[in-house]
């Protein structure tokens, strides 16, 4: 079902130079400058991989319904990102351990904190990628910026639809005359700190590969929190 909703652009994934990352993160700018002196004295590289994305999920419910879910994300979101780890560090920020990735022999344990930020005068949530204390990611960096609202539209499934969404979804009979699209899009930036045995490879080798990495996690993770998302809010509010 979200996979109607889902949009990454490949073309906007592209490996920049160390020199000139074409977009600096928002925060850690300190920390990104000592680190990339400290690799550079020890022969080290950074590279930098890009990726836009787009997904929505389909919430069976009026907009005021959802958004009262949405901003009670406390009660939720830690059970929803499993297998992933999250805990809690604020009223609106988490400390995300998203798992250990790797290709090409190589592998990182990514780990990072976002910040909700609630909603604007337009209706605009957005999300940011925030340090973490006590904590210096080992030879990656990770730049979020995200953004989501709800948009409400009318529900009017076919019996076929209504069947198959039963199978997984506990919803009301009859269905509410409108549904909920919950949209988002997201901007990020990796920087990652590869060993020399990596730099020996192609270099067009590492971008692929990594592009390529990069948009399997963020797909397999979107995904899958859109689904939980969407089974947890429907037994909530048949609750």
């Amino acid at each position: 079902m979200t996979d109607a909703c889902s949009q990454d652009s490949g073309s906007e994934n592209h490996v920049s130079s160390p020199e000139q990352p074409q977009r600096s993160p928002k925060f850690g700018d300190r920390f990104k400058a000592l680190s990339s002196k400290v690799s550079q004295a020890m022969g080290f590289e950074w590279m930098y991989f890009h990726l836009n994305y787009a997904d929505c999920v389909e919430l069976y419910a009026p907009e005021t319904l959802v958004a009262t879910y949405v901003n009670d994300h406390s009660s939720w979101f830690t059970r929803c990102a499993l297998p992933m780890k999250a805990i809690s560090i604020g009223d609106n920020a988490y400390d995300l351990l998203i798992g250990r990735y790797g290709a090409l022999q190589f592998e990182v344990e990514v780990r990072i904190g976002l910040e909700l930020i609630p909603c604007d005068e337009t209706g605009v949530y957005r999300i940011c990628s925030i340090e973490l204390p006590n904590y210096t990611p080992p030879g990656y960096q990770v730049n979020f910026h995200g953004q989501f609202y709800l948009a409400e539209i009318p529900c009017c499934p076919t019996p076929e639809y209504f069947q198959e969404l039963q199978s997984y979804l506990i919803l009301p009979s009859p269905l509410p005359e409108v549904m909920t699209r919950w949209e988002w899009s997201l901007d990020l930036t990796v920087g990652v700190r590869f060993p020399q045995f990596i730099h020996r490879l192609p270099q067009s080798l590492i971008q692929t590969t990594s592009d390529r990495l990069l948009q399997q996690i963020v797909r397999e993770v979107s995904r899958r929190l859109a689904k939980k998302v969407q089974q947890d809010f429907h037994k909530t509010l048949a609750n």
